[in-house]
C-alpha cells in the first residue's frame, strides 16, 4: 500500500532514491537527450498525463498508472528527437541516417543505446544484457526494408530507454 510522501522510512547510512516530479518529467527528458524544443503534441499529452505522475517524487509514489503516463511522455518527447535530429543532424543517433528505409547496424544501435544511458540513466551504463534485449526487441517488431524502419528503430529505442525506472529516479 502506498503510504503519503511525507510517511518514508529513513534507513540511515542507505542512499534516497528520487523520482522525477511531474512539474520536472519533460524537462528531464528534454534535458538529457539535448532536445531544444517540445513540440505541442508533447505538451498535450504531458498536460493529459500529468495527473498520474508522482507529484513530489516520492519513490512510494510509484504506480503502474505514473509508468503508462512516462511511458506516454517518452514517446512523444522521443518522437521530437527524431525530428530534431532529422532537422540538424543526428547526434544521440550518430552515424544513423533516421530517414533510412533499412534497419541501422546493430553496433550503430548499440551506440545510440549508450548515448542514451549515459546522458539519461543518471550515471548507470547499459548493461550488455539491456543492449542485447534492445536490439533483439527492434530486429523482431521493425522489418528490414519497411518504411521509415531506422526512425521507428530509433522512437522503439529511446521510448523504451526513457520509460524505464533508470530514467527517471534522480
Amino acid at each position: 500500500q502506498c503510504k503519503s510522501a511525507t510517511d518514508i522510512d529513513v534507513i540511515p547510512g542507505a542512499k534516497t532514491a528520487v523520482l522525477v516530479a511531474s512539474n520536472d518529467v519533460v524537462k528531464h527528458f528534454s534535458g538529457c537527450l539535448g532536445l531544444t524544443q517540445i513540440s505541442a503534441q508533447t505538451d498535450g499529452v504531458y498536460r493529459d498525463k500529468i495527473g498520474s505522475v508522482s507529484t513530489y517524487g516520492a519513490v512510494n509514489s510509484l504506480t503502474p498508472p505514473m509508468m503508462m503516463a512516462v511511458a506516454s511522455i517518452a514517446g512523444e518527447v522521443c518522437s521530437d528527437l527524431m525530428d530534431q535530429e532529422i532537422t540538424l543532424g543526428a547526434r544521440v543517433f550518430a552515424g544513423i541516417d533516421l530517414n533510412a528505409a533499412a534497419l541501422p547496424s546493430d553496433s550503430l544501435l548499440t551506440g545510440a543505446i549508450q548515448n542514451i544511458a549515459s546522458s539519461c540513466w543518471d550515471g548507470y551504463s547499459a548493461s550488455n544484457e539491456e543492449i542485447a534485449i534492445l536490439l533483439s526487441t527492434i530486429n523482431q517488431s521493425i522489418s528490414v526494408g519497411e518504411a521509415s524502419a531506422a526512425k521507428k528503430a530509433g522512437l522503439l529505442l529511446c521510448t523504451s530507454m526513457l520509460s524505464s525506472l533508470s530514467a527517471i529516479i534522480k
